[in-house]
């Protein structure tokens, strides 16, 4: 056995230049090919989660907005209709049909919407319940949202 080790290592430095010369380069190849796409797949993550940011961000600002044109119409008796269908159907278009809380919300926007007419003899009492609610489940998408935003740049490790 002490033979062959010694065999092996004359061999060994025989050829260690020929070992260095292809074996450095090699090893150069793979960890660069390694940490490459290791890069590739991170910017790729990165960058769904930015546009999944700003879609968070404008699903946000288009909730604000259906609510301060319920609130509006609700105070002084007069609202752009036209407006809140056009941000009703946006938020519609933007949300996920099969998130838990789609229909909920759905539910609710019309609910406030039809709560920003007022009526006579209503003390608001309804109108705050509905907006209540609206928010309720508002925040509950947009945390989730940002929960899986955090959670999948977690999973990649950036």
């Amino acid at each position: 056995m002490m033979e062959f080790i010694s065999d092996l290592s004359k061999e060994l430095n025989t050829y260690r230049l020929l070992i260095a010369t292809l074996g450095i380069p090699l090893l150069t190849l793979f960890v660069t090919t390694y940490v490459s796409r290791r890069n590739t797949k991170l910017s790729a993550a990165l960058k769904v989660s930015e546009m999944r940011q700003a879609w968070i961000n404008s699903l946000r600002d288009l909730m604000v907005d259906y609510s301060s044109i319920c609130v509006v119409s609700y105070q002084e008796g007069k609202g752009d209709v036209g407006e809140l269908s056009k941000i009703e159907g946006s938020i519609n278009l933007m949300m996920n049909w099969n998130d838990k809380d789609y229909l909920e919300l759905n539910r609710t926007m019309k609910a406030l919407s039809r709560a920003s007419v007022p009526i006579e003899n209503d003390d608001g009492r309804k109108m705050d319940e509905i907006y209540k609610a609206y928010f309720k489940v508002c925040n509950a998408i947009l945390k989730r949202e940002w929960k899986r935003l955090k959670d999948d740049l977690r999973k990649k490790q950036v």
